[in-house]
């Protein structure tokens, strides 16, 4: 973990110290099944861990928990081995300063755990923590007032892969982390990408990651779109869903993610199967989307199927 801290400082001006204190700001800890925060964990494979926006939660607030069920590693090559913690420590870590999920495959905060990283932020991660802590002229040099703690962590939700704003168990999908938001939601978790599991999620959170049937060599979600790319305000959409608390809107074969104040995000939009990864992509269009309630997986509808 210390790695994992010292690694966002080098980008963030923040300065992290170790304190063995019940109302610390980032608690760390493991829990099994349910550890207490309405988040349970499912065992061995799909959620790995899960981590709270500092600024949601109440108490739970910035802190992490790890999946104590999961075979964790140090220095994990194959996912048969274990899962490797610094990789999916980092990832979290990211979540509980208030970065959301990144679609660029590169990035730290992808929402699917990708094996060992080299362990370094990517280019993308690093605007982020820079507009987050450098950038924003609301941030001042005066020490941050502690969040309220729980005495015990025993429920957080892991995906094998990385989280985001809410646990994301579930079907093979990504998990997404909501923007600063006053409405508390579930931590993103972490994901891995295709085994029998669902893997992310954080606040973030998501499916099952490994080198599944997705070689490292798969198409960055940064890829040119092609043209033409249709113009999302003329005509109807084809669906329009709130998904972990962020909306999307989907027409054609193409999604829009909107932030907080309703502006289409930065890199969007993208196409379906870039962000939701064993979505077909012969499809050309959808008709519904829905977030289920009972385990916050995503469910695309097109003609008679689903995903």
């Amino acid at each position: 973990m210390q790695k994992a801290f010292n690694e966002w400082a080098r980008y963030s001006n923040l300065r992290f110290v170790r304190v063995y204190d019940p109302s610390a700001d980032i608690i760390v800890g493991f829990g099994s099944g349910h550890h207490g925060d309405n988040y349970p964990f499912d065992g061995p494979g799909n959620i790995l861990a899960h981590a709270f926006y500092p600024y949601e939660m109440a108490s739970y607030g910035g802190d992490i928990h790890f999946d104590e069920d999961e075979n964790w590693k140090e220095n994990s090559t194959q996912l048969a081995d274990g899962v490797d913690f610094y990789s999916v420590a980092i990832h979290e870590l990211g979540h509980s300063l208030g970065l959301a999920h990144s679609p660029v495959y590169s990035s730290l905060m992808f929402p699917y755990y990708k094996g060992i990283t080299q362990g370094t932020l990517d280019y993308d991660d690093i605007l982020a923590v820079y507009k987050l802590y450098i950038q924003n002229p609301y941030i001042t040099d005066d020490p941050p007032l502690p969040t309220d703690s729980t005495n015990s962590i025993d429920d957080a939700d892991y995906e094998e892969q990385t989280p985001e704003n809410t646990p994301e168990p579930g079907p093979k999908l990504p998990d997404f982390v909501t923007d600063p938001t006053p409405v508390d939601e579930e931590p993103p978790t972490t994901k891995l990408y295709d085994l029998p599991i669902t893997y992310v999620g954080d606040y973030s959170t998501v499916d099952d990651h490994i080198t599944r049937h997705y070689p490292v060599t798969q198409e960055p979600a940064t890829v040119a779109l092609p043209e033409p790319v249709p113009n999302v305000c003329v005509g109807s959409f084809d669906a329009i869903g709130v998904l972990r608390g962020e909306v999307f809107i989907f027409k054609g074969q193409y999604l829009w993610r909107l932030t907080e104040k309703y502006r289409v995000k930065e890199g969007y939009p993208v196409r379906i199967w870039q962000v939701f990864r064993d979505f077909p992509r012969d499809i050309d269009r959808i008709d519904a989307v829905y977030e289920r309630e009972e385990d916050n997986s995503v469910v695309l509808f097109s003609g008679r199927y689903y995903w």
